[in-house]
């Protein structure tokens, strides 16, 4: 329940929110563009409303679309992702998802709530640009100035092709545009022989027509040799080209393309990059001319909208309540009827620093972030959830705490006996150089595991860890990779493998599932310090179509929720990473990785009739080629 916002106050609520929101129908276009979207993507609420959404990189497209099924089930969806600015660059944003229902309750579209993540990756990596591309961002921000002084169409895109062809050092450029007969011609061309310029553009003819069959770039080391060109281009002195589409939307239009004079090599990406940039110019000076929907301001459009937001949001006017959304109910367990038309339930402003309430599921702590309401006296607030964000903020902490003490106490080992080495070489035996150079060398490699390890959960947490399924014959594999660990292991252990002599392909990543195996062997043996049998077993389901392994072994067992094992930095108890070490990364990785196999995981301890410990397990499809 929301209290009644007149409809002028209801705009300004939605333009002046802190967060950027973002509505789209359920066949993905924008329905709802706010000012911090604006601010955040660079799009501006006429460039968008009514046309697809153009912030998800393709890559991403179908993560998306199962987190808003997931959304469409009930389920409160928050995710760290990246999305694309409209400058081309990616940002790493938190996105909370919620869908919106009509009357009846079906979804009818999807909102969601983004807000810089940048904070939360400051371990990311982040690009370094070099003085030439400076130079070249300052040059193309120079132009762009030049160019959006001018609206005559023709001589904007001869600026444009004559740019391309001086940054990406080039000799020869053109530009094809779609006419109202829906077919292409060449408008501008810059240093081409005159009687080509009049040449028809057609699909899948030559580079101008291979770019609009294909909708993407093509670049090419030598016009002369592709087997596309058109004859009549051919000897004519082109040889390596660039070529890229200019969209509205998502339709090509027309082409921008770049040719060299004189024999080199492919154009570098740099110039890719260029030559897409300036088509984004060219597509902007097409289309000034398009009618972009305005956003409505109805109210009960406003205020489904405002119902169907993740995040809390309330409306202070003169200290008072004007609106409560369900989520700021649900949050604070205190409900609209009860809010409205009092003072706030707790200081709204002071919650910008986290405040601890008591919600409907128990103790939360929240966090707000406030916007003044122009011309009124009034504020919005955004109200959210940072319970799991402290969580991880002092597993975090416990992560870098344990990590400093994993990598200082091999390198205090290591220190130690090379400067024994030094200072006394002369008067050591054999043996005990022989001793001080393999305690050496195992606190090295334990050290090279450390740091592979967090580098792979850098990886994995940024999502740049990416796998494509391959067939893998995992009785082999277990095979390669159990007496390596056999050998380490202390005299108690016994690890061993049971698996059958042959077993069928398994789709699936070697080196992925190598990792796998060795997280959840060191595991098993580390955990298990009175020693003990560790086995590792491999069969088929019952149904065939999927490949179970499973780690027994006969250690401590679990303690505590194993679903929080596999978040990052995380380990049973804080004590456990004092008695065993290790930085809490293991199942993690574990875990992302067999997401990315579609790979199942569990974990169980076992009962005391078999010995007691825990078996970690996880599952794999059969390849199918």
């Amino acid at each position: 329940m929301i209290g009644i916002v007149p409809v002028e106050l209801a705009s300004l609520v939605l333009d002046h929110l802190p967060g950027a929101v973002i509505g789209v129908d359920l066949e993905g276009h924008v329905t709802t563009w706010n000012r911090a979207a604006e601010r955040m993507f660079g799009w501006s609420a006429a460039d968008l409303v009514g046309r697809p959404l153009p912030i998800v990189p393709d890559e991403s497209t179908e993560r998306r679309q199962r987190w808003l099924e997931r959304v469409a089930q009930g389920e409160d969806v928050e995710v760290t992702t990246q999305r694309r600015h409209r400058d081309g660059h990616m940002l790493d944003v938190v996105i909370r998802y919620a869908a919106v229902r009509d009357e009846g309750g079906e979804v009818v579209g999807w909102v969601g709530v983004c807000r810089d993540a940048s904070s939360q990756l400051r371990t990311a990596t982040r690009l370094q640009r070099s003085q030439a591309e400076l130079a070249l961002v300052r040059k193309l921000a120079g132009m762009v100035q030049g160019l959006l002084q001018d609206l005559d169409l023709a001589s904007v895109l001869q600026a444009i092709v004559e740019a391309g062809v001086e940054l990406a050092q080039a000799g020869a450029g053109a530009v094809s545009l779609e006419d109202h007969a829906g077919g292409f011609y060449r408008v501008v061309n810059v240093n081409i022989p005159s009687d080509l310029t009049s040449h028809p553009v057609q699909s899948g003819q030559g580079l101008h027509g291979e770019v609009l069959r294909t909708g993407a770039p093509v670049n090419l080391d030598d016009y002369d040799t592709w087997e596309g060109a058109v004859p009549a281009f051919r000897d004519r002195g082109f040889h390596a080209s660039l070529a890229v589409p200019i969209f509205r939307g998502s339709t090509v239009i027309g082409v921008l393309a770049v040719h060299a004079l004189a024999p080199r090599r492919r154009f570098p990406a740099e110039a890719l990059d260029v030559l897409i940039v300036l088509a984004e110019f060219a597509s902007v000076a097409i289309g000034n001319a398009t009618v972009y929907r305005q956003v409505s301001s109805e109210r009960e459009k406003f205020l489904a909208l405002v119902q169907a937001m993740p995040d809390g949001l309330a409306v202070v006017e003169n200290g008072l309540v004007a609106a409560w959304n369900a989520a700021a109910a649900r949050l604070t367990g205190r409900p609209a009827n009860e809010v409205i038309g009092q003072p706030p339930p707790f200081d709204l402003d002071d919650a910008a620093f986290g405040v601890e309430v008591e919600g409907r599921d128990g103790h939360r702590w929240l966090q707000t972030v406030g916007s003044e309401l122009p011309d009124a006296d009034a504020r919005v607030y955004l109200i959210r959830d940072v319970t799991e964000q402290r969580d991880l903020d002092r597993a975090k902490d416990l992560f870098f705490a344990t990590t400093s003490h994993e990598l200082k106490t091999p390198l205090t080992v290591v220190k130690g006996l090379a400067s024994t080495l030094r200072k006394h070489w002369e008067r050591m035996d054999p043996a005990q150089r022989d001793d001080a150079l393999e305690t050496i060398e195992r606190r090295a490699e334990a050290l090279d595991r450390l740091i592979e390890r967090i580098l792979v959960g850098s990886r994995v947490q940024a999502g740049a860890f990416t796998i494509s399924p391959t067939p893998v014959d995992i009785a082999r594999l277990i095979d390669d990779v159990v007496p390596g660990f056999a050998a380490a292991a202390s005299p108690n252990h016994e690890v061993r493998a049971e698996v059958p002599e042959r077993l069928p392909l398994v789709a699936g990543d070697r080196q992925a599932i190598d990792t796998i195996l060795g997280h959840l062997l060191e595991n098993a043996i580390k955990y298990s310090p009175g020693g003990g049998e560790v086995v590792v077993s491999a069969a088929v389901d019952d149904d065939g179509g999927r490949m179970i392994v499973q780690v027994s072994d006969r250690g401590i067992g679990i303690e505590g929720d194993v679903e929080r094992l596999l978040d990052p930095f995380v380990q049973a108890d804080s004590r456990m990473t004092r008695r065993f070490g290790g930085v809490g990364l293991g199942l993690y990785i574990v875990r992302q990785l067999l997401d990315q196999l579609d790979g199942r995981f569990w974990a169980a301890n076992r009962g005391e009739g078999d010995g007691g410990g825990s078996v970690f397990g996880f599952s794999l499809p059969m390849w199918k080629g």
